[in-house]
């Protein structure tokens, strides 16, 4: 697997939008009283939360690339509403697949994934909680 030194990632979490109902969601989805799905969605069917827009570091896009690679890019984390998938966790990776012209991606859903941009969905599961990223080299 890439490792990512995120030491040399700059990254001004000030100026990306809080989201709220997403902090929320994941509250309950690392409890257990919130089941997820991985499911495979158009990518016309992802809104990100908000019109911010990051200027994406050459790290973080090598790190993409070396996840793609592997046929694993990330997964983004989203919630149903109004018949899309809101994003607002990963607005590099977001746009990065717009840039790819991804035509599907691969979502981490906290909520039901139902709806015209579902292509296909696992079965419900605990969310595990958060590991730490190895960043020795």
């Amino acid at each position: 697997y890439s490792i990512m030194d995120l030491k040399n990632i700059k990254v001004k979490w000030e100026d990306e939008p809080k989201d709220n109902k997403l902090i929320e969601l994941l509250k309950l989805a690392y409890t257990g009283e919130l089941l997820v799905k991985i499911a495979l969605i158009k990518a016309e069917g992802i809104v990100p939360f908000s019109d911010y827009k990051p200027v994406t570091s050459a790290q973080y896009i090598q790190y993409f690339e070396d996840l793609e690679n592997q046929g694993k890019p990330p997964l983004l984390f989203v919630y149903p509403k109004n018949n899309f998938f809101v994003m607002s966790d990963d607005y590099n990776a977001y746009y990065l697949y717009k840039e790819k012209n991804y035509s599907t991606i691969g979502c981490l859903v906290l909520g039901e994934p139902i709806g015209e941009y579902v292509i296909e969905c696992s079965e419900p599961f605990k969310l595990p909680p958060p590991t730490a990223v190895d960043i020795s080299g």
